[in-house]
C-alpha cells in the first residue's frame, strides 16, 4: 500500500496507491470496517480508517467518488487528515492514470507545501513534475507502482525534450497532413 520508495518520508510525501491483490484489499477494507466499528462504541473518531477504507475500495474496483465526496464534506479537526483526502484520491487516481488526478495532488500540495520538511518538498516538486508527463484518460488502466510511473512521466518528458519541447504534442490520427 505505502510505496517502498517512500517510506522514510513525513506522511505528506508518502505514496499511498501502489496497487493491492483483491485480498489484500479485503483484508484490509475488513480492518477499517472493524476498526470504525470498535470507535464507534466508544464514541471515537478516526480520520484514517475512512481513508483506508478509500484505498481498499479503490482496489477492489468499487466506485469510491461517493466515499470521496463523504470523506470531503466531514471536516477533521486534523490539517493533515484534511491534506491526505485530496492526496490519496488523486494517487489512486493516478495509479490508474485516470482524470483528475493531478488536480487533486495540486491541491494537497497547495494545503501541504507550508508543512513539509524541505526534503519532503523537493521530492513532491519533483515527483509532480515528472507525473504531469503521464496520459490521462477517463478510462481507468491497469494500475501501476510510484516506481512505474515515475518511470513512465521520465521516459515520456525526456522524449517530449527530444522533440525540441513539444511534450503536449497530441497527434491526431484523423489529421492526414499534420
Amino acid at each position: 500500500m505505502i510505496s517502498e520508495l517512500t517510506v522514510g518520508f513525513g506522511i505528506l510525501a508518502r505514496w499511498y496507491a501502489d496497487p493491492l491483490s483483491h485480498e489484500e484489499a479485503e483484508l484490509l477494507l475488513s480492518l477499517c470496517e472493524r476498526r470504525e466499528q470498535d470507535l464507534l462504541k466508544h464514541s471515537g473518531n478516526s480520520y484514517l480508517a475512512p481513508l483506508l477504507k478509500l484505498i481498499a475500495l479503490h482496489w477492489l474496483g468499487e466506485a469510491t467518488e461517493g466515499h470521496y465526496q463523504y470523506l470531503i464534506s466531514k471536516k477533521s479537526k486534523s490539517v493533515h487528515a484534511e491534506i491526505l483526502k485530496p492526496l490519496i484520491h488523486g494517487q489512486l487516481l493516478m495509479s490508474k492514470k485516470i482524470e483528475g488526478a493531478m488536480e487533486d495532488l495540486d491541491v494537497a500540495f497547495h494545503h501541504a507545501r507550508l508543512l513539509l520538511r524541505p526534503e519532503d518538498y523537493f521530492v513532491l516538486v519533483k515527483r509532480h513534475q515528472i507525473l504531469r508527463h503521464i496520459p490521462l484518460s477517463a478510462q481507468p488502466s491497469q494500475g501501476e507502482t510510484l516506481d512505474g510511473l515515475l518511470k513512465t512521466g521520465g521516459v515520456i518528458g525526456r522524449m517530449g525534450e527530444s522533440l525540441g519541447g513539444r511534450s503536449g504534442f497530441r497527434h491526431d490520427p484523423d489529421d492526414l497532413y499534420g
